[in-house]
């Protein structure tokens, strides 16, 4: 927590009950997983960090995610993963601008995991299609 901070990374955001990241009692904001993507973009260790992450239609645990869309391997994210909980926090690449930072977080236990990602998969899907805010 106290790194974090030092880091620019509001506190209050989040809430570390063990390192594992399987304790419910761990918690965590979007705001707060955009605020970490956004101090390892501008970090030193980018590169190292980047490497780390699963591509969509590629590696990882998104070899079969996206695949054959206009995500693939322009989405560098991790998954997460509890029962009724699905997360992807990542980058969006794209070639004209700085990559889009995401983090989705879904929590319904009435619906299944599998209809949770895919809802996920389209709300990124859907980023793939956005433009620059920039005046053309």
């Amino acid at each position: 927590t106290a790194i974090l901070a030092q880091l620019g990374i509001n506190p209050s955001g989040f809430r570390l009950a063990d390192g594992s990241g399987l304790s419910r009692r761990n918690t965590a904001t979007p705001r707060s997983i955009v605020e970490i993507l956004r101090v390892m973009y501008y970090s030193p260790n980018r590169d190292t960090f980047y490497a780390s992450l699963p591509v969509a239609g590629i590696s990882g645990t998104l070899r079969n995610r996206m695949r054959q869309t206009a995500a693939t391997g322009t989405v560098y994210a991790k998954t997460g993963t509890l029962t009724g909980v699905r997360a992807l926090s990542g980058y969006l690449e794209n070639p004209n601008q700085e990559p889009m930072l995401f983090s989705i977080i879904v929590n319904n236990q009435r619906v299944s995991g599998q209809a949770l990602v895919k809802a996920i998969d389209t709300i990124v899907l859907q980023m793939t299609e956005s433009r620059s805010c920039q005046a053309q």
